[in-house]
């Protein structure tokens, strides 16, 4: 969430262009927080996942190139996927 004003929340939506955001009334969802954190280091090449300040992976990256560089910004997960290895990233 963004924003709430009154009964309404303004929220990010899982479309494009990457940034949209909307206002949804309050009362058609529920909220929920964590403490997960994703952090991506391109000049490392190294991603890093923790849970309440504890490490629970890290792994190296693949980055972007000159002339394709990896696009920075703020970023949500929508689909939730099973790795075929389960120790990897």
């Amino acid at each position: 969430m963004i924003e709430e004003r009154g009964d309404w929340l303004n929220v990010q939506l899982p479309v494009r262009p990457n940034g949209s955001t909307g206002w949804i009334r309050g009362a058609d969802v529920g909220l929920s927080t964590h403490e997960f954190v994703t952090t991506i280091e391109p000049s490392e090449h190294r991603m890093t996942v923790t849970n309440a300040g504890e490490q629970l992976l890290q792994t190296p990256i693949g980055v972007g190139t000159a002339d394709a560089p990896t696009p920075g910004g703020t970023y949500y997960i929508k689909e939730l996927l099973q790795p075929s290895n389960p120790d990897g990233g």
